[in-house]
Order: structure tokens, then sequence, then C-alpha cells
């Protein structure tokens, strides 16, 4: 592999076949989505015709059996993958097969799959096809229908380098046809047949996981960095969901897929151990020499406590291996970057008009284009929030908080929103961690004095802030259900029992479903001396909690019930 490769693939446009290394499976028919939603990790309610997303099967134990990219059609959907996973993707989609109205084919045989990636990339599909809307706006995941060369083809927008880029999916006959007409822009949009080794460096710089080398069966989805990308933490119930979100809620990760940037001349080799002060630490992946960086640089699942924006005196096999760590990807183009930023602002644009529907649809546009991307996570748990749904603005501030440790913002949105949902203890911790990453960012030392209390009036400030926030929102409508339990939440506090169960009382009466609020409820009726109540209450709690798969306060008023009332368990 030559850098100048990878530099011309990167300019201008990379084309490389797909034919031989992936296959299409269509799954048609009337039952199509009501047979493959309940068994794939992601949301296929969301796609519209023509859009498409990254999917999944998972095991029971959340690995992942195959992963995917799949497109809604008219008649069905078409999933692409790598022609190695197609037996056991139709193995899988047969085995859960039963007298739903489908037909699962291989149709791999039936189609030609080449990639056009670069930044030269939408002029170029625009003047194959004529077609100036691959040269606006690039949106992830969304498929046209156009003709190169009177060749009719479908366009995949799907970036397999960091770049912009497409799949182009066609008849085998016309192949001649299509590659004619790339042929012809060779000279003015750089169009370069790309060899094996230059797709693989320009795969790894992307930081995209590829099954097999980085992933397999045994691989937990939540331990790959792709869990917010391949799953949905609300669709409901599919293959592998409850252990999905166990360790979801409960924070139990305890390794992720990370990229290493070594030093120049560090000998690195898939499957190597990484070692931190004599203990194992990781394991690389995928590796290679990186012409971007012009070092080598791997794919590498590291324990938990290694974070990303930080130096290492690594060692490799006993060798000294120091390398920064980041979280992937290593490379997004400037054109790739800059259409994320327009999806953002069409959310904030969205979100600022009071449409936090048409605002969350934007930020997770930007997402899709750039995961990691910290003002669209922002804003996506702020949408969140504002359509009241708390226990997805508390998962997706955790996965800004995962991808951008030094940030304070993510922290002091998980600690008020602990703080909504009655979970003080949570709350303070989310503080601390805010205090601390403040304080040390700052470049100030204190003593744990100086910090506990700054922690607690930062807390009490907090408190107070959201307390006339309530009161005001009660006076408008007083059977505001966010405000209702957050002012009982902050009644429980403050040792005012009574008052605590009257706003507690009133949300359950109107939400029998809200697991949290009977949890709080409980709580308050203890502390007012109300048992028969208490047991009552954390008698309808779990079971609510239970059927709702909410693990957190299904615990919390588990381990009372079992305090309160031994007799019970």
């Amino acid at each position: 592999m030559h850098a100048d490769e990878a530099r011309l693939a990167r300019d201008g446009v990379a084309l490389f076949e797909l034919s031989e290394t992936h296959g299409v499976i269509k799954v048609a028919g009337p039952d199509a989505l009501t047979f493959l939603q309940p068994i794939t990790s992601n949301d296929l309610l969301r796609l519209e015709v023509g859009q498409g997303q990254h999917n999944a099967l998972l095991n029971k134990q959340s690995g992942i059996l195959a992963e995917f990219r799949i497109f809604r059609m008219e008649e069905g959907f078409q999933l692409i993958a790598e022609r190695f996973q197609l037996p056991v993707i139709l193995e899988t989609l047969e085995y859960y097969h039963f007298a739903e109205d489908v037909v699962i084919s291989d149709e791999s045989k039936a189609h030609c799959l080449l990639a056009l990636q670069g930044r030269r990339a939408p002029g170029a599909m625009q003047t194959l096809t004529g077609d100036a809307a691959f040269a606006g706006d690039y949106v992830a995941n969304r498929s046209r229908s156009c003709k190169i060369n009177g060749a009719p083809v479908s366009a995949l927008a799907w970036s397999l380098t960091g770049d912009e880029g497409w799949v182009l999916i066609f008849d085998p006959p016309t192949h001649g046809q299509i590659l004619e007409a790339l042929s012809a822009l060779k000279d003015a949009y750089g169009v370069i047949a790309t060899t094996a080794p230059t797709r693989e460096a320009l795969r790894i710089e992307a930081g995209l996981p590829l099954y097999g080398p980085d992933i397999d069966s045994e691989t937990r989805v939540l331990d790959t960095g792709l869990g917010e990308s391949i799953v949905s933490f609300d669709k409901g119930c599919f293959p592998g969901q409850e252990i999905v979100a166990r360790i979801k809620s409960r924070g139990e990760v305890s390794r992720k897929l990370m990229g290493l940037i070594f030093e120049k001349n560090v000998a690195i080799a898939p499957g190597d151990t990484v070692t931190e002060r004599d203990k194992q630490v990781g394991t690389l992946r995928s590796v290679t020499e990186s012409p971007q960086f012009d070092a080598p640089i791997a794919l590498a699942y590291l324990a938990k406590r290694i974070r990303a924006g930080r130096e290492y005196a690594f060692a490799i096999n006993g060798a000294a291996a120091p390398a920064r760590v980041v979280e992937l990807p290593f490379y997004t183009s400037a054109s790739i970057e800059a259409a994320a930023g327009r999806q953002c602002d069409a959310g904030v644009a969205a979100f600022h008009a009071g449409d936090f529907e048409a605002a969350r649809q934007g930020f997770e546009q930007a997402l899709d284009i750039l995961p990691g991307y910290a003002d669209a996570l922002e804003g996506l748990g702020l949408s969140y929030e504002r359509m009241q749904n708390l226990d997805e603005a508390i998962r997706v501030n955790a996965r800004y908080a995962d991808l951008h440790p030094d940030e304070i913002m993510p922290h002091t949105n998980l600690s008020r929103l602990y703080m909504f949902k009655g979970l003080k203890e949570q709350a303070e911790d989310e503080l601390a961690k805010a205090t601390m990453i403040k304080f040390r960012t700052g470049g100030k030392t204190v003593s744990d004095a100086e910090f506990e209390q700054t922690r607690k009036e930062q807390l009490a400030a907090e408190q107070t802030r959201k307390v006339a926030i309530f009161e005001q929102v009660l006076e408008i409508d007083a059977e505001d259900e966010v405000a209702n339990f957050g002012m009982g939440s902050a009644r429980i506090d403050e040792g005012d029992f009574a008052t605590a169960i009257a706003h507690l009382e009133i949300v359950v009466r109107n939400n029998d479903t809200y697991s949290a609020a009977y949890e709080l409820l409980a709580r308050a009726l203890r502390g007012a001396g109300r048992t028969a109540d208490t047991r009552a209450a954390l008698e309808k709690g779990i079971a609510v909690a239970e059927s709702n798969g909410d693990l957190m306060p299904l615990k919390a008023m588990q381990d009372a019930m079992a305090t309160m009332f031994p007799d019970n368990t």
C-alpha cells in the first residue's frame, strides 16, 4: 500500500469493486416490517422508503451474529453485508420465519456493487447522473434511484472511508456501461481504482470495525462502540435486548473499541496484547500503517479505565509502544463534518421553534453522519428532555460523557436529569464529576474539604433553581408530570413527606406506568410512617417496573421491599 495512492483516493474518487466481497439479501412481502422489527437490533419503524440504517442480528448474550446495512424499499427491505456473513443472516432469518407472509432471498448474483468514495465523489456522481442532488448536503443512509450512462442504478449514501461516498447497485449486464462512464471522469475527478491494502487503510482510519477482524459472535454489541449506531434502546424486545439494557443501565461495559496512534517504527500486529504497568489493558485488532498520520495505528479493545485524548506508556509483547488513545474515527473529512454541522443547525432551529420531534430528527441525522458529534449529542439530549423522555435524555448524555470525558456539560445535564427523577445519589455523583473536570481543566488543585464544600453548594443551588422552575410550571398547569415529580423529589429531600406524597400521587394518577414515580412515592410514604400504603406502592411499582424493563427503579424498590417486608421476598 502506497501513501500516494491513499492520498489520491481521498483527494479524488476512490473506486473499488464490492461484488466479490459483498452480497444482497432481500426480504419482501406484506409482513416484511413486522417480521424483521422484533429480530433486529435497530428500529426499522423509523425508516421511510429510501432510507437505511446500520443494523444487526444479536444472540441472547448480545453477541453480534451479523451486522449489515438495511434499506427500506417499496416492496420490503434490502440487506447488504460481506458475503461470508450471508449464510448466517439467511439461517437466522429462516429460523425466525414461521407464518409471516415474506420471501427471503439471496439476490447477490442479480446485482453488482461498486463503491465511489472521496472528496470529489459528490461532483462525480452529479456528472455521472445529471442529478444535482448528489452535490448537495450529504445525508448518510439514503438510497437514490438514478441512471449512469443509461443504466438504472440504486445509489446508497454509505461512507466506507470517512469521506463522502456511495455504494452503487446495478444489474450485472450494465457493468461495462458504468465502468465506461467512470473511466471518462478519470482526469476530471481523479477517479482511481484502489488496491485492497489501500482500501483497508482507509477503512481503519475511518474507524469502521469489520466483522471477522474486529467483531465476532462473542463480541457484545456495546463493547464495539457501535451500540448507538445499530441498537435502538427504546424499540422494545429483540434477541439480546435484556442484556443490552442491563449493561447500559448499570454501566457494566468493561472494555471498548478505541483507536491507538503509535510512534513511528513500532511493530504491531492483530491480536497483540497491550499492557500498561505490567497489567493487560487491551488487545489489538485491525492494524495498518496510516497514510494520514504516517504512523502505525490500530483498532483495539481497551479497558474502561483507559481514556481517550491521553498518552500512555503501553507495551506490546514486552516492548515499549507509547501511543495516544483516540475516540474513533481517526479521520473524518471536512465535508462530512460540514454536512453534519448543517443537520445539527437544522435541529437547533427546530428546537428554538419548539418543534422538538423535528429537532430530534435533525440531531440524529447529524449523528448518522458523524456519530460522536458533541453539539448534536447535547441537542438530542435536550430534545428528549423537552419531550419528557427523561430515560432517553439520560442515555444520550451518558453517551456524550463517555465519548467526551473532559466535557463538563454532559455531567451537568445528567445531574439535572437525575434530580428530576429523584435519584439524588446519582445526581450528586454526576455533579461531583463535573466539578472535578472543572478543577482539572482549570489547572487548579483543591483539597478534599474544598471540593466537598463546592459540590454541596452547587447541588443546593441547583435544587433551589429547579424548585423555582417547578413552582412556575405548576402555577400554569397543576397536573404537569415533570414538575410534580420534581417537586415530590425535592420535598422528600427536605423531609416534607406530606407535600411530596400529594405531588407524586398526581403523577401516578395521571401516568400509572411511571415506575420511578412509584419508587419516590413509596419513599415519601415510608417517611410519613404510612407502612401499609408504602407496601402497596412498592408492589404496584415493582410490577410496573418489571413490565417496562426499568431496571434502576426496579432494583431500588425490590431492595426497599426486602428491607421493610422480608416476609414478601
